[in-house]
């Protein structure tokens, strides 16, 4: 049962892979928008209404039968409907369910709600964004860039638990959080704080070429990679990072689907299937992808959202021609049994972060050779490399011996010819047939992602240390489990040629749908931190999200802040607010400098309103929420982020 991006990005990848992924949602809700359609590709749809009486009867009877169910909805929703974990297992008690929540299941936030880019903000990111000497934070280039390093994390979490399940049956539940994994994904900066390193600040634009997303959606590379595909007559980005599938399908309808996985799955009769639909708990919806707000160039090129208009493509079945090399190729047979060891050959952030996800997985992992790791802030002090080794054996034993007793063995170019292990995993920039040199700057930029990151009178601005890396190595993780599990079903060895410029290639996939759509070029957004994401208040800047591409409804907003002014009509759009922006944000800006951002951050829970803090990487250290959890742990005298999910079993999380 998913909805926004965290989940459906996940699941998107299950799909590619091959899994059959059963889509939930409510027919009764809006179209989306165009540049959404990757998320829904290779996925079965069920159009079902929980509100109506027996909705979630039939979410029940789903779900027994199959062998994950996920959701990204708050806990108190879950439990409102009686479709939590507890209830889900009595059903079905080999169960792998997965909760994707803003702040995690248990803690004093465990039932705010949360957004992508309010996880951004709350993990300290924002603060890392734009020019030095700024005192106002900056953004990634997408609003679903959270969403998607969040997914990342749950489709490791996802295939681990399947992979465990299959010698120890029972049922798991998993756990993500956005929050968490936002904090996570800067462990290396968070570790290296805790013991007095400079404070990390914007780290400033960076003088290197920049691919924008029509540069990136004609690369030849790209698509020889299966970086892109074509689906219907869009395009769409990403799959499998960079793996390319058999074919390419999307639903035509929400519920398309209905009555085969109510009859095959969930065991119902036509006569039952019939009552549910005159009922409205299931039903169809003709699922008509549109542009909102519709294209207005001019507009979007004023407001910074655009830094041209480009005459799209206009036969993106030219691109079906080009043949797709898959990320791993088949090996020669097995000659032992697999078992859980992993090796990483040091080198880059990537290879250690991509190790780092068979950790917390709970695997054997041992790293031989050594990795300087230097930050773009200013002196490091050991704490990067305390995060990314945490957990591992460091080595010294001769390297044929420990080839042999591993069944993964991760590293860049130079471990290409090993042989013998399950999965030999090369993780580098650009892949095996690519430019050799390349650095986290050159990542950001060559993928198109740096184009968007910025606001509209910027250069190109750097995302927070090591995120192309970190983002790189927890996605390489995913796939490197993938292919164990196929080499252990088929007793074949596998090599992946992973590329990291395509992970954050398929990050900007929105912006490609929307290139694929209109012809229009997206560039950095503007006006971000001056009440359209951002607003000052008296004591730091608060994340409150109206938005400049978002229709939302502000009378919350208007109760909230006492100025009934912004519940106006001409404040409801997106557009309506760009063009009354000189009143809309003197509104804003006036209502929100009354209190500091602390203060309306937790009047805001009392409307659920998803407000976030504009938080820095030492307001981490004190977080009432991390704290209950358990999130921060200490080692060698760092502090830093536990794993970016939690796998439980049933009888640890009952």
């Amino acid at each position: 049962m998913e909805q926004a991006a965290a989940l459906p990005f996940a699941t998107r990848h299950l799909a590619d892979l091959g899994a059959e992924v059963i889509r939930i949602q409510s027919h009764a809700r809006g179209a989306p928008l165009l540049q959404d359609i990757h998320y829904f590709r290779n996925k079965k749809s069920v159009g079902l209404d929980l509100s109506k009486a027996g909705g979630p009867d039939v979410f029940r009877a789903i779900a027994a039968n199959v062998d994950v169910v996920a959701h990204n909805f708050t806990p108190r929703v879950m439990r409102q409907f009686q479709i939590d974990f507890d209830q889900i297992r009595q059903v079905n008690d080999n169960v792998i369910y997965c909760s994707v929540t803003g702040f995690g299941t248990t803690g004093p936030w465990k039932d705010r709600p949360l957004f992508g880019p309010g996880a951004e903000a709350m993990s300290g990111q924002n603060s890392m964004i734009g020019e030095p000497g700024s005192n106002t934070p900056g953004r990634p280039g997408t609003i679903t860039y959270a969403d998607h390093v969040c997914g990342l994390y749950l489709l490791v979490a996802l295939l681990g638990a399947l992979d465990e399940r299959r010698e120890r049956p029972g049922p798991r539940h998993v756990e993500v959080s956005l929050y968490e994994t936002g904090v996570s994904h800067i462990g290396t900066v968070v570790a290296e704080r805790s013991k007095h390193a400079n404070r990390p600040g914007p780290s400033a634009s960076v003088n290197i070429e920049t691919a924008d997303v029509a540069d990136v959606v004609r690369d030849h590379d790209r698509w020889s990679r299966g970086c892109f595909v074509v689906a219907g007559t869009q395009v769409t980005s990403g799959p499998v990072w960079g793996g390319g599938v058999d074919s390419v399908w999307t639903a035509t309808a929400i519920g398309e689907h209905n009555e085969e996985i109510l009859k095959e799955i969930a065991g119902y009769e036509s006569s039952a299937i019939e009552n549910l639909a005159q009922d409205g708990v299931v039903g169809q919806k003709q699922l008509r992808f549109g542009i909102k707000p519709d294209p207005d160039t001019p507009l979007a090129i004023e407001r910074g959202l655009l830094s041209r208009v480009d005459q799209r493509e206009r036969n993106w079945g030219r691109f079906e021609s080009i043949k797709v090399k898959s990320p791993w190729s088949r090996r020669k047979k097995l000659q032992r049994s697999p078992g859980r060891r992993v090796l990483e050959v040091a080198g880059s952030v990537a290879v250690a972060a991509a190790a780092k996800q068979f950790v917390d997985l709970g695997w054997d992992v041992r790293r031989v050779g050594n990795r300087s790791t230097e930050y773009r802030w200013g002196d490091s002090n050991g704490g990067g490399d305390a995060f990314l080794d945490h957990g591992k054996k460091i080595v010294d034993e001769s390297f044929e011996s420990l080839v042999r007793s591993s069944d993964i063995v991760i590293g860049d170019a130079s471990i290409a010819n090993v042989d013998g292990p399950s999965v030999v995993a090369v993780i580098s920039g650009f892949g095996m047939d690519g430019p050799r040199n390349w650095d986290e700057d050159s990542l950001q930029a060559k993928s198109g992602f740096m184009s968007l990151t910025g606001e509209y009178d910027q250069l190109p601005q750097r995302l927070p240390p090591w995120a192309a890396e970190m983002t790189g190595g927890v996605a390489a993780a995913s796939l490197i489990i993938a292919a164990y599990m196929e080499s252990r079903n088929e007793r074949h060895g596998r090599l992946i040629d992973f590329v990291i410029s395509d992970v954050l290639t398929g990050f900007v996939q929105s912006q490609v749908g929307r290139y694929a759509a209109t012809g229009e070029v997206a560039r950095r957004e503007g006006r971000v931190k001056h009440a359209l994401r951002m607003v000052p208040t008296r004591e730091g800047h608060l994340y409150c999200a109206p938005g400049a591409v978002m229709n939302v409804p502000m009378e919350g907003v208007a109760k909230l802040t006492g100025e009934p002014r912004l519940a106006e009509v001409h404040f409801q759009t997106a557009e309506g607010r760009m063009q009354n922006w000189s009143e809309y944000s003197e509104l804003m800006v006036n209502a929100f400098s009354s209190r500091s951002a602390k203060e309306w951050f937790a009047e805001a829970e009392k409307h659920h309103l998803t407000f976030a803090l504009v938080q820095s990487v030492d307001d981490l250290y004190d977080c009432p929420q991390l704290r209950a959890r358990g999130t921060l742990v200490e080692s060698r005298g760092y502090r830093f982020p536990i794993s970016g999910f939690r796998i439980h079993p049933a009888d640890a999380d009952a």
